[in-house]
């Protein structure tokens, strides 16, 4: 079972892969999945450093790793559209998931 379940993930994960360089809406959508996340855990952090003064530089590195990867992701997003609403979704959704719980 464990290798069926790791096999699953493979292909996913390949498909994933596969489509990311595409030149459709698609290929928006995936380049807008991990820069939501990052950008949740930034806000999440940034909360966390507001109210606690700790976690400065995990801040600045999150925030760093933001600008610098959301802007060349952002440039090679063929439908800036669906990256922008795409990438404001997964933020909003995953800082109300998995970061305002814990704050």
């Amino acid at each position: 079972m464990l290798y069926n379940g790791l096999g699953v993930v493979c292909s996913v994960i390949s498909y994933v892969l596969y489509n990311w360089n595409k030149e459709n809406k698609w290929s928006s959508f995936l380049y807008a999945l991990p820069i939501g996340g990052l950008a949740a855990e930034t806000m999440g952090v940034g909360i966390y450093l507001i109210e606690h003064h700790t976690f400065l530089f995990q801040f600045v590195f999150n925030l760093t790793g933001l600008a610098v990867i959301g802007g060349l992701f952002f440039r090679h997003a063929t439908n800036k559209w669906v990256f922008a609403v795409t990438m404001a979704t997964i933020s909003a959704a995953g800082y109300f998931v998995f970061y305002h719980p814990f704050l």
